[in-house]
């Protein structure tokens, strides 16, 4: 990967994490109304909408970590 690519997604990097967590968040309250509506197919598609969420920033968070970790020799 290019130097300039890698500027490109570190600077795209907060807006992605916010757009995330946003859509997270919407998906959980989906969820919890089409629950409360009685559509379980709704509810469970939610909730699996917010779990993809959290661990795709839960794997970011990982690389970033690991990647601002310092190397052993």
């Amino acid at each position: 990967m290019t130097r300039h690519t890698e500027q490109q997604q570190e600077a795209a990097r907060p807006r992605t994490t916010i757009a995330l967590v946003v859509i997270g968040v919407l998906a959980l309250l989906g969820a919890f109304g089409a629950r409360a509506a009685g559509n379980d197919v709704l509810a469970y598609a939610g909730m699996g909408v917010t779990l993809g969420c959290t661990v795709w920033l839960a794997v970011d968070a990982a690389r970033r970590w690991q990647k601002d970790r310092p190397h052993r020799p």
